[in-house]
């Protein structure tokens, strides 16, 4: 008998660090060609779901992004799903590869809190800095943070702890 799958539970408007790498820590990105698709194939797919787009990182190997999941706890699972399946059958079609792409299906981390969400967006800045691709950080091509989603986090936190106080 099998073992049974695990079913992430998600909350809603809750954030979380998704994240994954190539299969046997292969390159997923090889060409700037494919960072672009993959950028692309994310925005498209993002339209379809009731996610914001926190920030992302991309390097050769592996990916970060931070999302908000809005109303439906079930959004995450589809998007990744729609997304990753999109970008797998390019790159295995584009450099004539069967199989796996990533090591594993993605991994979610919810943030717990403001300074986890803050936090994670500092590691997602150093992360090209570690990985030697930039010198420093914030200088990397294929990072984004959503700086207008940060400025009304901001403000809502502000207002919650003058509440608290």
């Amino acid at each position: 008998m099998g073992k049974p799958k695990c079913k992430y539970l998600y909350e809603k408007e809750k954030y979380y660090h998704i994240y994954n790498r190539g299969h046997r820590r292969s390159l997923i990105f090889q060409e700037k060609k494919d960072y672009q698709h993959f950028c692309n194939l994310m925005l498209k797919y993002l339209k379809k779901y009731d996610i914001v787009l926190v920030g992302y990182c991309l390097i050769p190997n592996h990916y970060h992004m931070i999302l908000r999941l809005g109303n439906s706890v079930s959004d995450i699972s589809k998007f990744m799903h729609r997304f990753m399946t999109a970008y797998c059958s390019y790159f295995n079609r584009k450099y004539n590869l069967l199989g796996a792409v990533f090591q594993n299906p993605f991994q979610a981390r919810k943030l717990d809190g403001y300074e986890d969400l803050l936090n994670m967006i500092e590691y997602l800045k150093q992360n090209p800095v570690e990985a030697r691709l930039v010198r420093k950080k914030g200088k990397y091509k294929w990072l984004y943070i959503n700086r207008r989603s940060l400025k009304v986090l901001h403000r809502l936190y502000a207002r919650l702890t003058s509440i608290e106080e």
